[in-house]
């Protein structure tokens, strides 16, 4: 679909317009510094199945009963089947990959080179997700937003809905 240069002008002109309410951006702020503490580099080492998969009676303290439900404030990747968070078998692979993740500098040089292109860090990163089943890309997104915010937008699950409402809402305003 082709975009009208007078509708992306407006998609910009709004965007550069909003803002968070203070309320909002202090509860993200709050969820994803208990989100890094809970479970930083050293505590993931640490996690056993049951606190790494949901439906083991385990909700607080669990790894992805807290990124799917407990911090949706910090995007959605709610829906689907639970093997988006991978399989059983594969469980230390998954733990190596996310203290991987972690391990990385806090800079976007870690994850892109300067022309854009991803670094081998990060494509390392995205060959290993690929080769463990179930593994989404949402996943390793969310858990890319939460640890290293300026570099990763925490975009997710519902942006479709999202585009769909905001280009009615702009051809509405263009039809004026």
């Amino acid at each position: 679909m082709m975009i009208r240069e007078d509708v992306k002008e407006l998609i910009i002109e709004n965007a550069n317009k909003f803002e968070l309410p203070e309320e909002k951006k202090k509860e993200i702020e709050e969820k994803r510094k208990y989100f890094q503490t809970e479970f930083s580099k050293e505590k993931i080492a640490k996690l056993d199945k049951d606190h790494y998969f949901q439906g083991r009676g385990v909700k607080q303290g669990n790894f992805t009963y807290e990124l799917e439900w407990n911090s949706k404030c910090l995007g959605s990747i709610g829906g689907g089947s639970v093997y988006k968070f991978g399989y059983e078998e594969d469980f230390d692979k998954i733990k190596k990959l996310l203290i991987k993740i972690l391990s990385a500098k806090n800079s976007i040089e870690q994850f892109y080179t300067p022309d854009g292109n991803l670094t081998s860090f990060s494509k390392e990163i995205v060959r290993e997700a690929e080769n463990l089943k179930g593994v989404a890309r949402v996943f390793i997104g969310k858990i890319l937003s939460i640890y290293f915010p300026e570099i990763f937008i925490n975009i997710f699950g519902h942006q479709d809905l999202f585009l769909k409402k905001y280009i009615l809402i702009i051809n509405q305003k263009l039809m004026v």
